[in-house]
């Protein structure tokens, strides 16, 4: 059994107390629970000296306690307590961070107060704040850059949680069920093979857990940034974060953030100011053609969008997502530069 509470009602004012060694606390009042692949439990903690503290604490705190969820609560975790003090870019303020076997739990600032801004998924940015938040992936795949495979035990080359959900998603029983539902996006004829699919995933993930590593977010979506209150660009949810190639990051990125009309006229001038983000902190930048050729085929990383399921993510979002990253996988003939690799 976890030693960490496991549901909303073990987050105690004593417990609380225990872990927050800066305040005393008195009380703690739940305000909300918003399940997730995570859950997130919005907390009032009332202080020994008549203060308010507004807190939120992201773990699993509900069912089903699915191992990819367990894993997903822990990797992000151990970011906050171990790497995240060390990186210089923009990341919340976690008052708490600790994982065991069974849980993983990080107690952050509610910032719903605070003027951050979360932007939503399938939203559409312009140039300039995809050109900010690319900075950002810069700063910290620079200061990681080459990051000893062998330093945690924990820290994966290559996404584990990226696996293991892809163990689920491209199954022939998710798939057919995915697939059937007309509210899904429409997949083309070339990318609708199930067993193609599936392979070239096994590829990439092959393929960037050979090449040079660096601390990736593993899941830098539109949907995982923020505004800060001086319109600053930042990422959170950092559940899928490993080691692997940074353009990983970058690439995903871009064509996610972008309206296809854009990404089409922009992606290699937005690669550019990336890679010059990287020369910038003393990373060693790959060649433009290197780069652009990365770039095309790591494109397969966002079809994962294509088949998620609605538990994950609403139509609403999923789909114009996916309708970004086929369209890239289109353009770029992503699908064959994999195989070809």
């Amino acid at each position: 059994m976890s030693a960490l509470p496991t549901a909303p009602g073990g987050i105690t004012a004593a417990w609380l107390d225990s872990v927050l060694k800066e305040h005393d606390v008195a009380a703690v009042q739940l305000e909300q629970v918003i399940p997730g692949s995570t859950t997130k439990v919005f907390l009032r903690a009332e202080l020994g000296d008549g203060s308010t503290l507004l807190l939120f604490a992201k773990g699993v705190f509900d069912e089903p306690r699915l191992p990819v969820r367990v894993l997903a609560a822990r990797q992000e975790a151990l970011f906050f307590r171990h790497l995240a003090p060390t990186l210089e870019v923009p990341l919340f303020h976690a008052w708490f961070a600790d994982a065991d076997d069974e849980q993983g739990i990080v107690v952050f600032d509610d910032l719903s107060e605070a003027g951050t801004t979360f932007t939503e998924v399938g939203a559409a940015w312009s140039y300039d704040l995809v050109a900010a938040a690319l900075e950002v992936q810069a700063a910290w795949h620079a200061a990681t850059w080459g990051f000893p495979t062998d330093r945690y035990a924990w820290l994966a080359a290559g996404n584990p949680v990226a696996a293991a959900a892809a163990d689920v998603l491209f199954s022939q029983a998710h798939w057919s069920a995915h697939t059937s539902d007309p509210t899904t996006v429409e997949v083309p004829e070339a990318l609708a093979d199930r067993a193609r699919m599936q392979a070239a995933m096994g590829k990439l993930f092959a393929l960037q857990a050979a090449s040079t590593h660096a601390l990736s977010h593993g899941d830098a979506h539109i949907g995982n940034t923020y505004l800060d209150a001086a319109g600053r660009p930042g990422f959170y949810d950092w559940q899928t974060f490993c080691l692997a190639p940074p353009l990983d990051d970058a690439s995903y990125f871009i064509a996610g953030a972008l309206a296809t009309e854009d990404r089409q006229q922009h992606e290699q001038d937005l690669l550019r100011h990336y890679l010059s983000a990287l020369a910038a902190h003393g990373a060693p930048a790959p060649s433009w053609n290197d780069a652009w050729l990365t770039y095309r085929t790591y494109q397969i990383h966002g079809f994962f969008w294509a088949v998620l399921p609605t538990a994950w993510q609403p139509v609403e979002c999923s789909v114009p997502m996916a309708e970004r990253y086929i369209a890239a996988i289109v353009d770029h003939d992503s699908l064959k530069l994999l195989e070809q690799a």
